[in-house]
């Protein structure tokens, strides 16, 4: 499988996207990911295995299954994934949308070929196609695909657990998780959870390790996921492939980061879009013109209305840009919205935890029975006020940048809180 032209296709696509412009050795790839992710999914198996409170053993075939999904879980990412599937809403996400199924099905694919040869076919795609809405809801019985999905990408999972090491290693912070954490996986109701109970007590070492790992993650969002450095350089490459021609999603399902640049700059290419891969190339990154926060915008009724119309709307977004640029007399693309979602959910807070006298509940259930549970709501407020609306400035025009918040402030209805020197 890993032979495969689509699986070794994901050495050229950046883990972290457009941050290397920000932090210049987070030049780590899905490939990578990929490969650790698998070798995690094995750890977690053989931890539901040695654990004496697991209510299910997990089989050697049941374990390929699910090392060999953790494998291919990225398979479907396109270059800068997130940047287009999150943060502009070009496209549904690799996990969410069909995407998936043109490496898992198609006659045409090489990773189809490996898993129709060998009788894997239908259980890999069982565990990594899209879920319907309430798939997961509590009570619900679960199947063993369900319960590889958890163990390859649910909440504490292969997924996260590598690339909370990878990402915080590549960017230079000083951070980590202490890895007896795995000695606690089990399966309880069915489902994959965090054993915190022994002897009927607390194990208050395992739940302070729990709780390590939603304060990494919210750092590692906080500083790097939604640096602004990073969201410009995101929202010009998302403005830039918008403003090219001839470029699908089944197109990028081909290409590396880099390919992607060339295919704008030259057979797909328009002035507006060559200029903005130049400046990125270059790292003559856009300027912050234009700010609200996320307290702001809410005290304000702002936010679900930015989100809905240039956010979830690309034609709406691409219509406030266009006037933006007309009343400054900007040429084409040297304006450019950034309007993540509101969810801003810090999901690995909901995996699903053993207490004693509690049996399985949510980490963040407010009724559960431990003394984490103030510092985990805090850390979810703290997540959801990472939003923030950006409208970032092309720095040729940086002599322009008083005009574009005036005229930000009159189509968006609030004043910048960007101060301006």
């Amino acid at each position: 499988m890993v032979d495969t032209p689509e699986f070794q296709r994901l050495r050229g696509i950046k883990q972290l996207g457009a941050a290397y412009l920000v932090f210049p050795t987070a030049l780590h790839t899905r490939f990578d990911h990929s490969i650790g992710t698998c070798h995690l999914a094995g750890r977690i198996v053989d931890a539901v295995n040695a654990n004496p409170s697991s209510q299910r053993a997990i089989s050697p075939e049941e374990a390929q299954v699910i090392r060999l999904a953790a494998l291919l879980h990225d398979i479907s990412h396109v270059p800068f994934g997130h940047t287009f599937e999150d943060e502009r809403k070009l496209w549904p996400r690799h996990d969410e949308g069909g995407r998936i199924s043109r490496f898992l099905t198609s006659p045409s694919s090489q990773v189809a070929q490996v898993l129709e040869r060998h009788g894997l076919q239908e259980q890999i795609h069982a565990v990594l196609s899209p879920q319907p809405p309430g798939a997961h809801q509590p009570g619900r019985p679960r199947g063993f695909a369900s319960l590889a999905r958890q163990i390859v990408a649910g909440t504490v999972c292969a997924d996260l657990l590598d690339y909370l090491k990878r990402d915080v290693t590549f960017t230079g912070l000083r951070m980590d998780y202490d890895e007896r954490i795995y000695r606690h996986f089990l399966v309880a109701d069915g489902q994959l959870a965090i054993d915190l109970q022994k002897g009927g007590m607390l194990r208050d070492d395992i739940l302070s390790e729990a709780t390590n790992l939603l304060r990494l993650r919210y750092t590692l969002t906080e500083r790097v996921y939604y640096h602004h450095t990073k969201a410009a350089a995101g929202a010009m490459l998302s403005r830039a492939l918008e403003l090219a021609t001839g470029i699908g999603e089944d197109d990028l399902c081909t290409l590396t980061d880099y390919e992607l640049l060339a295919a704008i700059r030259t057979r797909c290419a328009s002035p507006p879009s060559v200029h903005i891969i130049d400046s990125l190339l270059s790292r003559r990154l856009y300027k912050r013109a234009y700010v609200l926060g996320c307290d702001l915008a809410r005290a304000r009724g702002l936010q679900r209305s930015l989100v809905r119309r240039y956010h979830a709307s690309v034609a709406e977004r691409a219509d406030a840009e266009r006037e933006i640029e007309r009343r400054c007399g900007l040429p084409m693309g040297s304006a450019i919205i950034y309007c993540p979602d509101d969810s801003m959910s810090l999901k690995e807070a909901c995996v699903p935890v053993l207490l004693p006298g509690d049996g399985v509940v949510a980490l963040n259930d407010r009724g559960a029975n431990h003394p984490a549970r103030g510092e985990i709501q805090t850390l979810e407020d703290r997540y959801r006020h990472l939003w923030h609306f950006y409208v970032f400035l092309d720095p040729a025009h940086i002599d322009k940048r008083s005009e574009v918040a005036s005229v930000c402030a009159q189509l968006f209805g609030e004043q910048s809180e960007l101060v301006l020197t």
